[in-house]
């Protein structure tokens, strides 16, 4: 329960937020490079529509391919 309209907004805004974040997510496969980790930012281009700054969200280590893979989230803009 809520004791007024104004926090029942703010908790709706807080709700649709949360399930928001996720709107535009992705992964790619690149070489190993130990400088990038989970929680840093990258920006991607050449690929149309999903250019712009993503968030990394989880790093998968390939090892033995020498590989990595970046699952990636675009921030939320305009809140």
């Amino acid at each position: 329960y809520v004791s007024s309209q104004a926090e029942a907004e703010r908790y709706a805004k807080g709700l649709l937020r949360f399930h928001n974040k996720n709107e535009t997510i992705g992964y790619i496969k690149i070489k190993l490079d130990p400088q990038i980790a989970a929680g840093n930012t990258v920006q991607i281009q050449g690929f149309g529509l999903f250019d712009g700054k993503y968030f990394i969200s989880q790093i998968i280590y390939q090892l033995a391919e020498d590989k990595m893979v970046l699952h990636l989230r675009k921030p939320l803009e305009g809140y």
